[in-house]
């Protein structure tokens, strides 16, 4: 990848995370080009002209958008994909492409299924504990078990 592709990459992640921020939860995808610019510190026509292709993400620009939005200087010029993430397992890095493939296809959904499953996930954990709680619970209890029952 050239320079101007891993900035532009870049530039959409940062508008995708944008997009899906609390701070933008339930706001309408009207303006949000605008509220993004205003945070970036840039204007929201140059970043509507990046958007359709008829501008460019200079130096100057790239700099302007991470001092506005708080990132080191440089940051845009870097990859920050996927496949830089060191100490990821292959089968991880496999979970991660898919993950990152349904978001793409469809960002709302992929966010609301992946909120449902990690829901579930603390459910099933937070329920697992407690019947550990409780059954150790019954074990300290003069040997009798849950609630006194020696299930006699």
């Amino acid at each position: 990848m050239d320079i101007r592709q891993i900035r532009l990459a870049n530039y959409r992640d940062l508008l995708v995370a944008f997009a899906n921020s609390p701070e933008e939860a339930g706001a309408s995808d009207y303006g949000r080009l605008k509220r993004f610019a205003t945070k970036a510190g840039v204007s929201d026509r140059m970043l509507s002209h990046i958007n359709n292709g008829r501008g460019n993400l200079g130096s100057d620009l790239c700099r302007r958008m991470e001092q506005g939005l708080g990132l080191p200087s440089g940051w845009m010029d870097q990859m920050h994909g996927l496949g830089d993430s060191a100490g990821v397992s292959d089968e991880e890095q496999s979970f991660l492409e898919l993950a990152l493939q349904m978001f793409r296809a469809n960002p709302l959904r992929a966010t609301k299924l992946m909120a449902d499953l990690a829901l579930s996930l603390n459910s099933e954990r937070d329920s697992h504990s407690a019947s550990a709680a409780i059954a150790k619970d019954g074990q300290e209890s003069n040997g009798r078990g849950v609630h006194g029952f020696t299930g006699r």
